[in-house]
């Protein structure tokens, strides 16, 4: 049994089609690599965007919301071109970024809960080095610590000398950053030299 083509030829039945008519059985390597590839993308963006969506809201923790004020502070100050200041109010539990110009206006807060998941309480303060000349000695214990009440972030980039003292239910922390780069400095057991 024949049929007719396009052309006019007669063919037999079930013979493929000739490759001069143009057609083509099944997808070329390309063509299922790229909707793979769009398959993969557009499930990547999907459950990314699914677990963001989804995702309860983590409790900010006071190191947490240090460093975010730290950052935003010391990025505020270099596009100001002004000092900005940072405290941490303990009756709103939050750090505040405000300007450091005299005006003292808030420019923004970054909230801490004030007591842990089990209900621990959570303190914070900011610490600096006391000058030699202010050393304290009380119960043959050396004082050379001194609490202040706020952090300054200048428009070079660098901060006023500090640490931060987090005391978590009894249990203290102290992150030293460095006053150039605003970074965590690493203990002298863990410097590599």
């Amino acid at each position: 049994m024949t049929t007719s083509s396009a052309t006019g030829k007669a063919r037999p039945v079930g013979s493929p089609r000739s490759k001069a008519v143009g057609f083509r059985s099944g997808f070329t390597i390309l063509e299922i690599l790229l909707v793979l590839g769009l398959i993969a993308i557009i499930t990547t963006l999907f459950v990314m965007n699914f677990n963001v969506v989804f995702q309860e809201e983590e409790e900010i923790t006071a190191e947490n919301a240090f460093w975010t004020a730290a950052r935003e502070a010391r990025l505020e100050s270099l596009l100001r071109k002004k000092p900005v200041v940072l405290w941490y109010d303990e009756e709103e539990t939050s750090f505040v970024m405000a300007a450091g110009d005299g005006g003292g206006s808030v420019i923004r807060r970054f909230p801490v809960h004030a007591l842990t998941h089990d209900g621990r309480e959570i303190l914070v303060r900011f610490v600096q080095e006391r000058p030699r000349s202010e050393l304290i000695l009380i119960r043959g214990q050396l004082i050379d610590t001194r609490p202040i009440d706020q952090v300054v972030f200048y428009p070079d980039g660098s901060a006023t000398s500090f640490w931060l003292e987090m005391e978590v239910g009894g249990e203290r922390r102290q992150i030293r950053v460095d006053p150039w780069t605003g970074a965590e400095m690493l203990e002298q057991s863990h410097r590599p030299f």
